[in-house]
Formats: C-alpha cells, structure tokens, sequence
C-alpha cells in the first residue's frame, strides 16, 4: 500500500504467509506516477538465515521485494515494514 500526503509517500508492506523472492526481486506494486522517487528509495528489513530482505521503490514507480547475499530463493513467512520518502 503507498499513501501520499503533502510531498511525502509511505509505502507499507505487509504479507502473512510465504512469500518467495529471487536475488533478482519480485515485483509487489508500483506507486502513482506523482508518487515516484527521484533516485531508487530503499529499507532493509531484516535475516533470514543470514539474508536480508530489501524493499525498493524504483524510479519508474515499481515496488520490488528482493534480497541479499544469497543466490537462492528465499522464502518470506512474515513481512510486515514501512518506509517513507519526500518527493519534489
């Protein structure tokens, strides 16, 4: 989910139940053009066995949920993160 609210955009993220991603990313939403950021925004949000989990707004506007350190797929049992940016 992303709200807007003068000149600022939270994303929230939440998902109970597994989510698979690959080190590539998945893509999970996108944002409004007027919401997009000017350079790729992103929030670490934790491990799983040793592999951090990142959520990214790109700047054409989509919302991709990928990971770290790690070739593999991982899967995701519980994500539940928010992040904000101001846009111009």
């Amino acid at each position: 989910m992303a709200v807007r609210n003068l000149g600022a955009v939270t994303i929230w993220v939440a998902q109970v139940g597994s989510i698979r991603t690959t080190a590539e990313g998945v893509v999970i939403g996108t944002v409004e053009d007027d919401s997009r950021p000017a350079v790729p925004v992103r929030c670490l949000f934790g491990t799983n066995n040793g592999v951090w989990g990142i959520v990214c707004v790109d700047t054409g506007g989509n919302i991709t949920l990928t990971h770290k350190f790690n070739d593999a797929d991982v899967i995701w049992s519980f994500i539940d993160i928010s992040f904000s940016y101001v846009i111009a």
